[in-house]
């Protein structure tokens, strides 16, 4: 007499096997192109956020060389105003000096003329 198997034939065992098999395979290649998607986003992500930076650093050198340079103007600005303040100084006391020096001309005219009509 034949016994009767009770139980999974083997053909069935291959198969749920190879199933299995396949899962394992599948999961640990999608797990490799998963791990270089990864990989190249964290090269385009590192990369942007070099510009970014690159930019960031272009801009606040550009303001801070445009903050010296307005500190520059205004620097050259009031240095300007003080050198004509003093201008205007020094042309005012010889301004003063010239009217002195017309007053004393208008005296020795005065003078002259004084001179001359007691000798005639």
């Amino acid at each position: 007499m034949k016994k009767k198997k009770n139980g999974r034939s083997k053909v069935s065992t291959f198969f749920i096997t190879l199933l299995i098999l396949l899962l394992i395979i599948g999961a640990g290649v999608g797990g490799y192109f998963a791990y270089e998607h990864y990989q190249d986003q964290q090269k385009q992500i590192n990369q942007l956020e070099k510009q970014v930076d690159q930019q960031n650093k272009t801009k606040s050198d550009k303001s801070t060389s445009t903050k010296k340079e307005i500190q520059q103007e205004e620097s050259s600005s009031s240095e300007n105003e003080e050198s004509t303040s003093s201008d205007n100084t020094t042309n005012s006391d010889e301004s003063d000096s010239s009217q002195n020096t017309t007053d004393d001309s208008s005296s020795n005219e005065n003078t002259n003329s004084d001179s001359t009509t007691e000798t005639e």
